[in-house]
C-alpha cells in the first residue's frame, strides 16, 4: 500500500471512531512523519523495529517533550493496530527523560506588551489563557453556552469533566461582540449545510444548535469523507501558537516563556492577590493540589532571590 492510500485509510478509521478533528490532525501527521523518516514507497515494508526505532529519534534528535513522544507512540499504536496490522509489540526504545523545565512566567508589563503585537483571534485567546486561567485547547474548544455574561463565568468541559472559571470583567463586552459574530457566521453555515461537530459526531447548523457552536470556529470548512458532509472545525491552534512566538521573540523574553505561560501568570496574580491554592485550583481544573503549589513555590523563591 502506498503511504498516501495508508495515510486515508488511517484517518477514515480515525473518524469512524469518533476522534475528533484535533486529534486526527496529530495522529495523521506522526503517521506522516513516519512514513517521510522510513523513506518507504510501500506501508509492508514497515515493522515494529522501524517504529521503534523513530520513537528513539525523537527522543535523541529531536529532543521532545515526554509527553510529544507519548502522543506519537499512541499514534503509531493505532496505526499498528487498525491498518498495518502487525503481530508484533514496538521493542523499547529511548524514553524522553521527565525533566520540568523553568516555570515561565509573564510580569502584567510584559503581558501587556505582549498582547500589543498580537492580533485578531489569537489576541482573545491568549487574553482568555492570561486573566481566565484556560489551556490553550480548553480556549479552542469553548462554545457559545458556555459563557455566562450575568454569572461572569466560563463552563470548562474537558473528557467528562466539567469546572468553573471567572469571565474576565474586562474582556467581556469583547466576547460579547464575539458571540455575535459567531452567530452571524452559524446562521450563514446552516444556509450552506455545513455541519457542526458536537462529541466526536456531526450535526447539521440550525438556530437550534446555535448555542453548540465553538467560540472560535475555524476559517475553513473541512470534508468528512466518510459521512460526505462539509463540516466547520474549532480555530486551529498552530497560528495561535506562531503568533505569540513571534512576539515573545520580538520582545526578548526568556527562553522559558511559551505561549503557555499566560496561563501560569494567572495562576501567580492569584496567589499574589491571597486566593487560596483550593480556590485557584479549581478555577484552574487541577485534579492534584500539587499541580497548584508549585505557583507558591514559585513566589517563594523568587522573594528568596531578591
Amino acid at each position: 500500500m502506498k503511504p498516501s492510500q495508508c495515510l486515508s485509510q488511517f484517518n477514515k478509521r480515525l473518524v469512524e471512531l469518533h476522534f475528533s478533528s484535533n486529534t486526527r490532525r496529530a495522529y495523521t501527521r506522526w503517521a506522516r512523519n513516519l512514513f517521510l523518516w522510513c523513506k518507504v514507497s510501500d506501508t509492508s515494508q514497515i515493522s515494529a523495529h522501524h517504529i521503534s526505532s523513530f520513537l528513539s529519534h525523537l527522543c535523541t534528535d529531536q529532543q521532545v517533550r515526554p509527553s510529544t513522544q507519548n502522543q506519537a507512540q499512541c499514534a503509531l499504536q493505532f496505526l499498528i493496530d487498525h491498518v498495518l496490522h502487525l503481530d508484533d509489540e514496538i521493542p523499547p526504545f529511548q524514553r524522553c527523560c521527565n525533566t520540568k523545565p523553568e516555570l515561565g512566567v509573564l510580569q502584567k508589563e510584559q503581558a501587556h506588551r505582549v498582547f500589543g503585537l498580537v492580533a485578531g483571534r489569537a489576541l482573545l485567546i491568549g487574553q482568555l489563557m492570561y486573566y481566565a486561567g484556560l489551556k490553550l485547547h480548553e480556549v479552542l474548544q469553548l462554545r457559545l453556552r458556555d459563557l455566562d455574561f450575568e454569572l461572569l463565568r466560563i463552563a470548562v468541559r474537558d473528557r467528562g469533566h466539567t469546572h468553573y472559571t471567572i469571565l474576565p470583567p474586562e474582556l467581556k463586552d469583547v466576547l460579547q461582540r464575539r458571540c455575535a459574530a459567531v452567530k452571524r457566521v452559524h446562521l450563514q453555515d446552516s444556509y450552506d449545510n455545513i455541519y457542526i461537530e458536537i462529541r466526536g459526531s456531526f450535526a447539521q447548523c440550525s438556530p437550534d444548535n446555535m448555542e453548540l457552536q465553538y467560540l472560535f470556529p475555524g476559517t475553513r470548512t473541512e470534508m468528512e469523507t466518510n459521512h460526505d458532509i462539509e463540516f466547520r472545525p474549532t480555530f486551529s491552534a498552530s497560528p495561535v501558537y506562531k503568533a505569540y512566538r513571534r512576539a515573545f521573540q520580538s520582545l526578548g523574553l526568556d527562553q522559558n516563556v511559551s505561549c503557555h505561560s499566560l496561563r501560569h501568570s494567572f495562576g501567580i496574580r492569584m496567589v499574589k492577590a491571597g486566593y487560596s491554592i483550593k480556590t485557584i485550583g479549581r478555577l484552574m481544573g487541577h485534579k492534584d493540589r500539587r499541580s497548584t503549589k508549585i505557583y507558591e513555590h514559585w513566589l517563594q523563591r523568587e522573594s528568596f532571590s531578591n
